[in-house]
């Protein structure tokens, strides 16, 4: 399983900023991922949104960003093998999703980016 921990969370705002410019997006219901491969990087940094604009409360963006880092981590290894470089994940849906969804669709997008 990918562990998210510090070394592996996106926060520079250089990087993120590069991802959104330069990177390749796919999408897969209400889940939206930025991609950028770094050959220079040895691993692979996620960073995860939930815009305000679609769902206002606090509350459920919090719900929904845990979900989504909750089925991020529970994917297997499979997913990471030779991946290095930047990704950035972000719910575009206006309602919450399941936990079962939220994995399917993150596995569908996943599939299309990471291989």
């Amino acid at each position: 399983m990918f562990s998210l921990n510090k070394l592996s969370s996106l926060k520079n705002k250089t990087d993120i900023d590069l991802l959104f410019t330069n990177g390749l997006s796919f999408s897969s219901g209400p889940i939206k991922v930025y991609y950028l491969k770094n050959s220079s990087k040895k691993s692979l940094k996620v960073g995860f949104s939930v815009p305000k604009k679609l769902l206002p409360l606090a509350v459920t963006r919090n719900l929904v960003k845990r979900r989504l880092k909750e089925q991020f981590r529970r994917l297997p290894d499979s997913f990471f093998v030779n991946s290095s470089g930047s990704l950035f994940v972000v719910y575009i849906g206006s309602t919450v999703n399941e936990s079962s969804l939220i994995s399917s669709f993150l596995k569908k997008v996943l599939t299309k980016v990471l291989h």
